[in-house]
């Protein structure tokens, strides 16, 4: 009569479900997916046709703000606003970026013709783009995680 089974790399094994089971590598893909995409989103864009910004101005019925006959020496710096923040224990991100004007250059439903026209990426145009590299992501790691590494 037989004594028992005898499992090998028992230990190792459950080390990895516990790894696994605790979400670890997902929360870790999800991270690096919400960097990754923090760092597409606030790229500028390289080329800026010359245009006439008082032409958009009209044609956009006054949805962006110029400022008439007045030069501002400060920016809020859109590209360093970008900011990510976990929450659901990690298990989701929120990118965004506080500035005034930020919606004008980047929101699909907002963004001006004058920022489309200068080649501004939407935040939605970024995320469909990049969405396979954070699944990949998430994929890697938890492949990673499932062969004990």
């Amino acid at each position: 009569m037989a004594e028992g089974i005898r499992i090998e790399g028992l230990p190792e094994l459950k080390k990895i479900m516990e790894k696994v089971g605790s979400l670890k590598p997902v929360k870790r893909a999800l991270a690096k997916g919400a960097t990754h995409l923090r760092g597409e989103i606030r790229v500028y864009p390289k080329q800026r046709p010359s245009v006439n910004p008082k032409w958009f101005y009209k044609r956009g019925e006054g949805s962006i703000y110029l400022p008439t006959g007045k030069t501002y020496k400060t920016s809020e710096k859109h590209s360093k606003s970008w900011t990510g923040k976990s929450s659901h224990g990690g298990l989701t991100w929120t990118i965004g970026s506080n500035t005034s004007y930020g919606r004008f250059l980047q929101d699909e439903r907002r963004q001006t013709v004058y920022h489309q026209e200068t080649g501004w990426k939407t935040t939605e145009d970024v995320v469909d783009a990049e969405e396979r590299d954070v699944v990949r992501f998430v994929q890697q790691e938890v492949n990673r995680a499932l062969e004990g590494r």
